[in-house]
């Protein structure tokens, strides 16, 4: 099912083509992602293919490869299972999971802690916290924080720092595989190792 883009689509994308050259810095340290096991080999876990074949809240299916990591190992086991608590699914159906780091080094990513980037936005904290993608997306519409992904991922942007909806005071990053530069990192700090 194709989504009904968000109505400030348009808007959004002109002032994220100006913000993406004159508010985009680097980052650089250690991220985590829980992953299932079937998808620990260290290709599947930064490639970003699972984006190609789910919605999040910061992409829609098959639009771009992406990666949902955390700044905080505790903030990526609590993302893990925001899914299946929004669902009422019960946590051990979507266990066994593995925590893992992915040393990161990008150089053009838009910060969304930082004020001035969500005044020129015009988008504020609330709405990014607050906003309920999969309702959006059940009824056929682009919720605003996956129109905000997809305009960066097209303006060519490596990551976008986000605020967590499991903790306010926490943050994402969400990471565009196809758009590293050459020099960028994004690869396993210790691949996940399997007893025989």
């Amino acid at each position: 099912m194709s989504l009904k883009p968000h109505p400030e689509s348009s808007n959004l994308q002109r002032r994220i083509t100006v913000i993406s050259s004159e508010c985009a810095v680097g980052f650089e340290g250690i991220v985590y992602r829980m992953v299932d096991l079937q998808w620990s080999k260290p290709m599947d876990i930064v490639n970003g293919k699972g984006g190609l074949s789910a919605n999040g809240r910061w992409h829609i299916k098959k639009s771009a490869r992406v990666s949902y990591t955390c700044l905080e190992p505790e903030t990526a086991m609590a993302e893990s299972f925001s899914s299946p608590r929004y669902y009422r699914f019960p946590i051990r159906k979507v266990l066994p999971k593995v925590l893992v780091g992915i040393r990161v080094k990008l150089y053009r990513v838009i910060d969304f802690g930082d004020g001035l980037v969500r005044q020129r936005l015009k988008v504020s904290d609330q709405t990014m916290m607050e906003t309920d993608w999969r309702k959006k997306n059940f009824r056929g519409e682009e919720a605003i924080t996956q129109c905000l992904g997809r305009c960066f991922c097209e303006n060519k942007v490596e990551g976008l720092l986000v605020p967590s909806t499991v903790s306010s005071s926490e943050q994402n990053l969400i990471v565009f595989p196809e758009n590293l530069f050459s020099r960028s990192i994004f690869s396993l700090d210790y691949p996940v190792k399997w007893p025989n």
